[in-house]
């Protein structure tokens, strides 16, 4: 009877470990095939400015003024819910000099997010919003150099997986599964049980995703699919690393997602002597004087 336990218990250890490192293999392969993907984006783009200028273009967008909401003025505070793209360039989008010293890089962000955790959202996922007006860059940065900086090793090299996808497409707002909502297969892993493993272990230790969903405000809550509308809610995916990705609206049901995020964040845009390298590094002489001129 006890080498009969003995044996079953050795066998139940024997079962799961095979299925760990299995698992683990898995993740592995998921990483590599995600890494190649980001590199190959950017070798496919730097041609366009060159690679020193394009490797410049990037670290001045890492270096985009983030700001805590809590950081805001009062009076902004106020209008936080109500702001339109107008409304967001106001002079109380543009805080203090002071006040910018205090802003947020990318690496610090999933750091953050164990910050300021209030009692009903402890063990919900670890999310942040970033909204900014249009044209200020978030999808570049979230979607782009993000991704180049951590398959470069740059960027949370503790986290095994970072998959940044955009909301506006059907394929993700309308995604049914996690398999679906990472695109597994669009990176090449087709094969189901390979899926399955990576989803399982992803479950079993969420710390080790970081999830960008860029555009919150380019699709209606209402056309989400129940999985994708319950990872933003905190219902799903508990424990991960969530970053969203949005213009102000003033729609009420989009902005009712805002409280279930742990963090708020302010994208401000340029500092200005990020402004001046990137006109002196991606512009002609021709294209800066014309500048000065139209300035």
């Amino acid at each position: 009877m006890v080498v009969g336990l003995s044996l079953l218990i050795i066998g139940a250890i024997s079962v799961y470990y095979g299925f760990s490192q299995s698992a683990s293999l898995q993740m592995g392969h998921a990483e590599r095939l995600l890494k190649i993907r980001y590199t190959k984006a950017n070798k496919n783009y730097s041609p366009i400015l060159g690679a020193s200028t394009a490797n410049t273009v990037d670290n001045i967008y890492i270096n985009l003024v983030m700001l805590p909401k809590k950081n805001l003025t009062k009076e902004f505070k106020n209008e936080f819910q109500s702001s339109s793209d107008d409304l967001w360039r106001t002079e109380h989008a543009f805080t203090s000099a002071g006040q910018r010293m205090q802003s947020l890089n990318l690496e610090s962000l999933l750091n953050n997010t164990h910050q300021d955790q209030s009692s009903h959202l402890t063990g919900q996922t670890l999310g942040t919003i970033v909204m900014a007006s249009a044209g200020c860059g978030k999808s570049f940065v979230f979607t782009r150099v993000a991704p180049i900086k951590w398959a470069a090793g740059e960027l949370w090299p503790n986290k095994k997986l970072l998959v940044a996808r955009e909301l506006r497409f059907p394929d993700v707002h309308k995604a049914t599964s996690l398999s679906k909502l990472l695109g597994l297969d669009g990176i090449g892993i087709e094969d189901s049980n390979a899926q399955q493993e990576i989803c399982d272990h992803v479950r079993e230790h969420p710390e080790s995703l970081v999830l960008i969903l860029d555009g919150l405000d380019e699709v209606s809550l209402k056309d989400m699919s129940s999985f994708v509308y319950d990872v933003l809610f905190g219902k799903e995916l508990q424990g991960i690393h969530l970053i969203v990705t949005s213009r102000p609206c003033a729609d009420i049901f989009q902005l009712s997602v805002l409280p279930h995020f742990h963090q708020h964040i302010e994208l401000m845009g340029f500092k200005q002597d990020d402004v001046e390298r990137y006109i002196h590094s991606v512009l002609s002489p021709e294209e800066s004087r014309d500048l000065d001129r139209r300035s």
